[in-house]
C-alpha cells in the first residue's frame, strides 16, 4: 500500500523473510520504536509504541525511575510519575535492551496543584514522520 495509518509502519518483509509477531522494531540508532503486529508472507505492519493503547516499560532520572510509557497518537507518548520525582521537560526517557536506549525526551510537564502525580508529555527520540528503515529483531515482547 502506498500509505499507512498514523503509528503504523508497513514493512517490505514478511513470514517468508523470518518476521513473525511480536518482534520488536528499532529505528536508526538503536531505540525501540515499535512491535510487529500483522504478519502475511511479503510484508507486515509495525505498530508503534506511540500508537494509542500501546504501553512499554521504561526509566527516567537520574535515579533510573521506571514508568509506564504509554502510546498518546500521532507519534507522540505520555507517562505518568509522582511530582515528588522532580522530573522536567529536556528529561531523557530510556527503555530496557542493550545498553541504556533512549526512547523520547519530556517535551513538556502537566500537572494538576490537587493532584500527587504529573504527566509527561514525550516527544520520541527518532521522528516517526521521517522513518526509512527498521531493524526487526526477536525480544520475546507481547502485543497487549
Amino acid at each position: 500500500p502506498p500509505a499507512s495509518p498514523y503509528d503504523t509502519l508497513v514493512l517490505a518483509k514478511g513470514s517468508d523473510d523470518g518476521i513473525a509477531l511480536g518482534m520488536m522494531a528499532f529505528g536508526e540508532g538503536g531505540p525501540p520504536i515499535g512491535v510487529i503486529s500483522s504478519v502475511s508472507n511479503n510484508f507486515s505492519r509495525a505498530t508503534l509504541f506511540s500508537a494509542p493503547g500501546m504501553t512499554m516499560n521504561g526509566w527516567i532520572g537520574k535515579n533510573n525511575l521506571p514508568l509506564a510509557i504509554n502510546g498518546a497518537g500521532a507519534g507522540a507518548m505520555n507517562a505518568s510519575v509522582s511530582r515528588s520525582a522532580g522530573i522536567t521537560a529536556g528529561d531523557i526517557v530510556y527503555a530496557p535492551g542493550p545498553g541504556m536506549l533512549p526512547v523520547g525526551i519530556v517535551v513538556r510537564v502537566d500537572s494538576d496543584p490537587t493532584s500527587p502525580s504529573v504527566t509527561l508529555r514525550i516527544m520520541p527520540a527518532l521522528n516517526l514522520f521521517s522513518v526509512a528503515w527498521v531493524v526487526i529483531r526477536d525480544t520475546g515482547i507481547s502485543l497487549p
